[in-house]
């Protein structure tokens, strides 16, 4: 392998090279270097690092292309000190090195090198500000003395008081650089509507020139409808794919995002960006992909393929992977279970600072489930996750503090936290809240604030605390008696398949209180509560006299129904809810 001639282009040599490899690594090297040059083969290099990835790995040819690039650039070629400068930059097939990039950067510029000269000039103004006038003003107008006019944009931010002139400067010439710098700053300043739409006009065009960050900004306005750019998802999802042709990672993830969480129907397609920005090394895609595929994936493979991706970003440090594994090994989500590894990655996790992560280590150890047992462990874990005010974290020590574990009983402490919780909307938490208010747990008993907290947890879903409101409401206690609005809680409960709904909602069927009275779907909906177990409903189901039909009995007994609802052999079709003897006139207790 050498490096090319004076007449030979730098790219296609590049390219031609690292498409005869067999290593997805060097691929991933390539899309590295490829962001917005110009024509790169990304698409093809994301295709062929994704076909290997899983494969045995063949020589590397990245280590060999490395080797030529650099005796090349030592040897005085320009072409391959730029190379050497941008690899060892941004880690390119290598790790990153800023000290050896500059040496490189200051070997270019001596060579006259325009990159190299305005990427120096950006580094000593970013790293020196004080000195900056005096050692990167000089560089900044070699660089546009030799047509890079783009210059001017960095050049703004050394000198301020002329920072409007220098943007414009740098977008005269019609450098994507220059025209995506003066439309976000446009954009920034948002002065009026004619700022507005010019700096739309001046992205349009930067991304129309070669700027993938001016493609990522697009779909960052026309997702969030700014810039006087309409709401249009499609649009956004447009200018990201163009954005990921040209290399920009940033473009991939959000991409990936849009396209799982905000669009129908797209998961598959959302998967195949998350897998290329996951290949690309970023650990917080490859956690994203992994918590998809573990929680929704529909096959033991792709939740398996999730354990892999947490592990991948688990191994850069990711902490919020952490408390993925530990789901996946506490509930065998493409893993075996394991209560003692799920517990070793929530406590890595937790001593990160992950809040999830001190949560789930807690119920670890107040359940003993792979680590010993310790309530004291457990509450100090849970204050950790509240003094972060995560609402999970609050309702956990609440409960500790209600019911004394690992920390002596307060029941004004259990209210405080859980009221913090609830002002987050954590269901349970609010629930709790108005139980504690109602019956006057840690507070004086308070009827207004036990509805209003028990309000709140049924808009957010708790099925308990809407059979409690039904209650008040169906009783008047505390709250003006309303048997209507009580049957709706109480409907809204049992289509949730709750049994204290079905019960309560029967009963009022029963009566015709607030509903029609259908006894029928009374005694349906009193038996279903009793076979799921509502001890109220089953005292009720028993009341209805000794000679009960086998399929009643076994709902008594909390046993499965039999095919035909339990008929005998040669005993006949059973009778139905509507045959049972005695529910004319009969007491609903």
């Amino acid at each position: 392998m050498q490096f090319p001639d004076a007449d030979t282009p730098v790219e296609p040599w590049l390219w031609s090279q690292v498409s005869q490899s067999g290593d997805a690594q060097d691929y991933i090297a390539f899309l590295d270097h490829a962001y917005e040059v110009d024509d790169a083969p990304v698409m093809d290099a994301l295709e062929r690092a994704q076909a290997l990835w899983d494969a045995p790995q063949g020589p590397a040819c990245w280590p060999e292309v490395l080797r030529v690039t650099e005796a090349a650039a030592q040897g005085g070629d320009g072409r391959a000190v730029v190379l050497m400068a941008r690899w060892a930059y941004l880690g390119v097939g290598r790790e990153e090195d800023e000290a050896e990039a500059i040496t490189w950067l200051r070997r270019g510029a001596e060579l006259g090198q325009p990159r190299c000269i305005l990427t120096l000039a950006r580094h000593l103004a970013r790293t020196d500000p004080a000195t900056a006038a005096e050692q990167a003003v000089p560089l900044f107008a070699q660089a546009v003395a030799m047509g890079l006019w783009e210059a001017h944009s960095y050049w703004a931010d050394v000198e301020p008081e002329r920072q409007r002139e220098h943007l414009e400067l740098g977008a005269s010439q019609g450098d994507p650089t220059g025209l995506y710098m003066l439309a976000f700053h446009l954009k920034q300043e948002a002065a009026s509507p004619e700022t507005l739409r010019r700096a739309a006009v001046l992205m349009r065009q930067a991304a129309d020139k070669g700027s993938s960050q001016a493609c990522l900004s697009l779909a960052f306005w026309y997702r969030a409808g700014e810039a006087g750019m309409p709401v249009d998802p499609e649009a956004a999802i447009a200018w990201l794919r163009l954005g990921v042709r040209r290399g920009n990672a940033q473009c991939l993830t959000l991409l990936a995002r849009m396209l799982l969480k905000e669009c129908e129907g797209r998961r598959d397609e959302a998967l195949q960006v998350y897998t290329w920005a996951a290949m690309r090394g970023d650990a917080m895609n490859q956690c994203l992909l992994g918590d998809e595929l573990m929680f929704h994936g529909p096959s033991d493979e792709e939740r398996a393929r999730g354990v892999y991706w947490l592990h991948k970003s688990v191994s850069q440090g990711y902490k919020f992977a952490c408390q993925g594994l530990g789901i996946a090994y506490s509930q065998g989500r493409g893993a075996a279970i394991d209560l003692a590894e799920a517990a070793r990655w929530f406590l890595q996790g937790a001593q990160h600072g992950f809040a999830q992560s001190q949560c789930s280590i807690g119920c670890a150890l107040i359940k003993g489930a792979g680590v010993e047992q310790n309530a004291e462990a457990a509450h100090s874990w849970f204050e950790l996750a509240a003094l972060q005010d995560d609402p999970q974290g609050l309702f956990l020590l609440g409960l500790t503090f209600a019911e004394g574990d690992g920390t002596p009983q307060s029941p004004e402490r259990a209210l405080e936290c859980f009221v913090a919780a609830a002002r987050q909307d954590h269901a349970v938490a609010a629930f709790e809240a108005g139980r504690a208010y109602l019956f006057g747990k840690g507070t004086p008993q308070q009827k207004h604030s036990a509805a209003r907290w028990l309000k709140a947890a049924a808009r957010l879903g708790c099925n308990e605390a809407k059979v409690y409101l039904g209650v008040m409401l169906k009783f008047g206690d505390g709250v003006a008696a309303n048997a209507r609005l009580a049957a709706r809680w109480f409907r809204d409960a049992a289509q949730d398949g709750d049994a204290g709904g079905m019960r309560e909602l029967g009963l009022l069927h029963l009566e015709g209180e607030g509903v029609l009275q259908d006894k029928p779907e009374a005694i349906r909906l009193l038996c279903e509560a009793a076979r799921l177990g509502d001890g109220e409903a089953q005292d009720w189901v028993k009341r209805l006299g000794v000679q009960k039909p086998v399929w009643l009995e076994r709902l008594v007994q909390g046993l499965p129904m039999t095919e035909g609802e339990g008929a005998e052999p040669g005993a006949g079709p059973e009778p139905g809810p509507k045959d049972v003897p005695g529910v004319e006139g009969n007491a609903a207790g």
